[in-house]
């Protein structure tokens, strides 16, 4: 098989990584196809994040392909490599390089999709319209207009390209669902359906995902989720606790020096002008000393919160971009010289 003409552009893949001895599987799209061993695809998404696998990591790809003459699609698989990464303003790529030969694979057929559309069915001669939630080539999980018991039959006349394909299901269960009259959440199995027809749907569900997935690269959101991709590190997806209390101490340490700046005006000696002079009005000649030890307590407080900051802060330097704060540098520094300066003044008038 020639990878060349299988693995094209715009198809969607799984794709393992394995880490840790433990796998984790995405779909994605392919961007670019085969060219000498190399191809592109789009940095599979987990829980509204891209999930940022690691240079030289090994993946398994499996793709569906139709290489006989049947109506209906084998899975295949190879291993690759990871050998860059790459970015735009809306969305990140992997580079990856073939390293295995093509087999045939074992893949999970009925792989569920929530796809909502409106279906025609017919249970006992009588038809109507039930409303899917989610889909597979083997059930669907459904709304109907009333209650059909389990184990019965029902015919549904299934939406594929410009054709209807019927499909006979037999209900699972169903339930009335809560706070409505007429309104039945019902689990339906396919039945006596053949490999084509199999095809058919997974087909169906393969191009619905990947037009999900193709909106979503051109959405705002997604785009702006792009912004928070760090590839320096890999297994840092967001900020985590010590790098929010970095920043809330980094906050707290400038409130503390505005105050002490309030005290230290509080404290310092008063400078008579011509008006208090003339009435001969009382004024503060000397420092307070209140004042000057409450400000000093404050630039201690403000020395151990930040030295306990930059512990903290030290703890998430492993990426390359990541800094310590310069927040807390320069109140680390404040603090010591307010410190000397309230000890002076204090040794001073004592």
């Amino acid at each position: 098989m020639e990878l060349k003409t299988a693995l094209i552009t715009g198809m969607l893949i799984d794709i393992d990584f394995f880490e840790d001895g433990k796998n984790s599987k995405f779909k994605t799209i392919v961007d670019r196809q085969v060219i000498n061993g190399t191809f592109t695809v789009f940095t599979p998404m987990h829980k509204g994040k891209y999930y940022v696998p690691r240079i030289s990591d090994k993946v398994k790809i499996t793709f569906l392909f139709n290489d006989t003459e049947k109506d209906f699609k084998k899975p295949y698989s190879f291993t690759a490599s990871i050998i860059d990464r790459k970015k735009s303003k809306k969305s990140s790529y992997l580079v990856l390089k073939v390293i295995s030969k093509v087999t045939n694979a074992q893949r999970r057929q009925s792989f569920r999709l929530s796809v909502v559309n409106s279906i025609e069915f017919e249970h006992n001669i009588k038809k109507g319209e039930l409303l899917t939630k989610d889909i597979s080539s083997t059930g669907m999980k459904c709304i109907l207009p009333y209650q059909i018991k389990a184990k019965e039959e029902m015919k549904i006349f299934f939406p594929y390209k410009n054709t209807i394909i019927e499909i006979y299901a037999h209900v699972v269960d169903s339930f009335q669902i809560k706070d409505s009259i007429s309104k039945y959440e019902a689990r339906l199995k396919f039945i006596d359906t053949n490999e084509a027809t199999i095809s058919k749907i997974s087909n169906f569900l393969l191009s619905k995902q990947a037009e999900e997935i193709r909106s979503n690269l051109d959405s705002k959101g997604y785009s702006e989720l792009y912004k928070l991709l760090n590839f320096e590190d890999e297994k840092r997806r967001e900020d985590d606790i010590n790098i929010r209390m970095v920043n809330y101490l980094a906050f707290f340490s400038w409130f503390i020096f505005f105050i002490i700046l309030l005290f230290f005006f509080k404290a310092r000696p008063k400078i008579p002008y011509g008006v208090q002079l003339f009435f001969n009005m009382y004024y503060g000649s000397v420092w307070n000393l209140t004042s000057l030890n409450i400000a000093l307590v404050l630039s201690i407080l403000q020395f151990s919160l930040t030295a306990y900051g930059l512990s903290i802060n030290s703890t998430r330097m492993k990426r390359a971009s990541d800094r310590y704060s310069i927040s807390l540098i320069i109140n680390l520094i404040l603090s010591i010289v307010f410190f000397i300066i309230y000890s002076v003044i204090i040794r001073i008038i004592q």
